[in-house]
């Protein structure tokens, strides 16, 4: 008699699309060539994947390189022409992969002839930017257009702690400790916000710590690099540097902050033993619980505040809500130190949470039924420099990562009674850089759209480790039908909020919507950011 049939490849448990978190696959099949990168943070892993391609891959012509695919210009560039040029150069390079040997987009030395890139977050070929980062969303639509199948290992511990001690061992020498810590900060949105929108079966998280692929293959089943596995445990000795110090009191209040993000993140690479732990909302204001509730209107920058400014204007006015500088100040203040978002130094940002908890216990302390603002408070009202408090906030050398931070305003709410509510603001994304770039000239196309692509995977992380629950209403510029004033009706208590927006509404020109002569250029380099900004809307609104 024939023999049975093998038993079916093992699988994990599939979570429920609500979840949010991407379905795991079995082990994978190579049924066409394959393209493989590692993605990793700066000094996390570098070396030893270093070693790995070299010796067992390129050591036994068992790999190539992509040249052209980590190209800077590729990657990472700012200047949109050089990205198209790139890119074609790319997907011609994509076209001629066989099924022979792996195809590798990273750690290959120096065998192009340019200063090809290791892929990681940030790259050390370019300027220490928090901007500056790969494209995995980009490199997954170019392998999908060329019939490459592509395949990320994202090397990580599940200790927080390392990856913070690890930088702050290598600090660069023009950045300040909370500096660097932002950027980290920044990187790991970046990782979260690329990995959750990439089907599971396209990239592993690779665990540091028990030196395996997560899920059920191998690494050499997965990346195609033979005795991959045996080789990384060989040499993993040197990853961690055992005598770097541990951080101040206030540091590790700041790392704290960042662990949502980062636990969101093992929640997608190991859905299968790690917990969800966003933090859960528990104060919430009605007619039997009287609770003092805080509004924040989130949202990339260009998107719509200074229209609901004037709004809430009028509304303060006619004292339909209240305005609270404390909280505001807390917040973000570009003159002063002692605010959580701008702060660049650790005490600094202590300072911010003590007050912002102070602020928040002095609310709880006197309920109000009405709304109070957390950010685009009147103009001048406070006598300070707030900013509109969007993704980014202001200009200057840090705007990328002058940005808003829903994990420890949602916490310290929490902790202090408040119903904090949350109003995310969308619009097209052409409009958006037509607004910030063609008008206002806020920065060069190119790196505006990086640092709204940044600020983007910022929001989502973010977003993911508060949970929806947050969330009120979303606002979309172009959504002509006002979907989003019935339930803010019923979060500010009454009409008031529709009828002032109609009658700003009916007063805003919207010059944004007219088509840039250089959209047509600018399609392709939007794209992460138009998927980013479409899949904060279809899991959070």
């Amino acid at each position: 008699p024939p023999p049975p049939p093998p038993p079916p490849p093992p699988t994990v448990k599939q979570v429920p699309p609500a979840d949010g978190t991407p379905t795991s696959p079995g082990p994978l099949t190579l049924s066409k060539p394959l393209l493989v990168m590692f993605p990793t943070l700066r000094w996390l892993g570098q070396d030893l994947v270093a070693q790995l391609t070299e010796q067992q891959c390129f050591a036994k012509d068992a790999c190539r390189a992509l040249c052209h695919l980590a190209d800077p210009d590729y990657l990472y560039t700012t200047k949109v022409e050089t990205f198209n040029e790139a890119r074609e150069r790319t997907l011609a390079e994509l076209a001629t992969i066989a099924t022979d040997r792996v195809a590798l987009g990273s750690h290959f030395g120096k065998r192009c002839a340019h200063n090809s890139t290791s892929a990681a977050y940030p790259p050390k070929e370019v300027a220490f930017h928090s901007r500056n980062h790969p494209d995995l969303l980009e490199i997954v639509r170019a392998a999908t257009e060329a019939g490459v199948e592509v395949r990320f290992v994202v090397p990580m511990p599940r200790d927080l702690n390392k990856i913070a001690r690890q930088w702050l061992a290598n600090i660069p020498a023009s950045l300040k400790t909370m500096s660097l810590l932002r950027v980290l900060d920044a990187q790991l949105d970046a990782i979260y916000g690329q990995l959750v929108q990439i089907d599971r079966k396209h990239w592993r998280l690779f665990d540091l710590d028990a030196l395996r692929l997560v899920g059920p293959s191998s690494l050499e089943d997965f990346t195609g690099i033979p005795g991959a596995d045996a080789f990384v445990k060989e040499h993993a000795g040197t990853i961690f540097n055992k005598d770097a110090a541990a951080p101040s009191a206030a540091v590790q209040r700041f790392i704290d902050d960042m662990a949502p993000v980062f636990q969101a993140l093992w929640r997608i690479g190991d859905p299968d033993t790690v917990e969800p732990q966003h933090i859960h909302k528990k104060v919430v204001r009605s007619s039997e619980m009287p609770k003092s509730t805080v509004a924040f209107f989130a949202g990339l920058e260009g998107t719509g505040h200074h229209l609901w400014r004037s709004v809430v204007d009028k509304m303060a006015a006619a004292k339909e809500l209240e305005q609270s500088c404390k909280v505001q100040t807390s917040l973000y203040d570009q003159k002063k130190k002692g605010n959580l978002w701008h702060s660049m130094d650790a005490m600094s940002y202590t300072s911010g949470a003590d007050n912002l908890g102070r602020a928040f216990k002095e609310i709880a302390s006197k309920p109000s039924k009405k709304v109070i603002l957390g950010n685009i408070l009147t103009k001048g009202f406070c006598g300070t420099k707030p900013g509109m408090m969007s993704y980014p906030n202001f200009s200057g050398p840090n705007k990328n990562i002058q940005r808003p931070n829903l994990v420890p305003l949602a916490r310290i709410a929490e902790e202090n009674d408040v119903d904090l509510r949350v109003i995310l603001l969308f619009r097209d994304v052409q409009a958006m850089i037509t607004s910030t770039v063609d008008h206002r000239h806020f920065a060069q196309e190119g790196a505006e759209v990086r640092m709204l692509e940044s600020n983007a995977y910022a929001m989502l992380a973010q977003l993911a480790a508060i949970g929806k629950e947050f969330v009120v209403t979303c606002f979309d510029f172009d959504d002509h039908e006002y979907s989003f004033l019935p339930p803010l009706e019923e979060y500010f208590g009454g009409p008031a909020v529709s009828e002032m927006f109609h009658q700003i509404a009916l007063n805003t020109t919207h010059s944004s919507r007219k088509p840039s002569p250089n959209m047509a250029k600018r399609r392709v380099y939007l794209e992460s950011l138009r998927a980013t900004n479409e899949f904060i809307k279809a899991n959070f609104c």
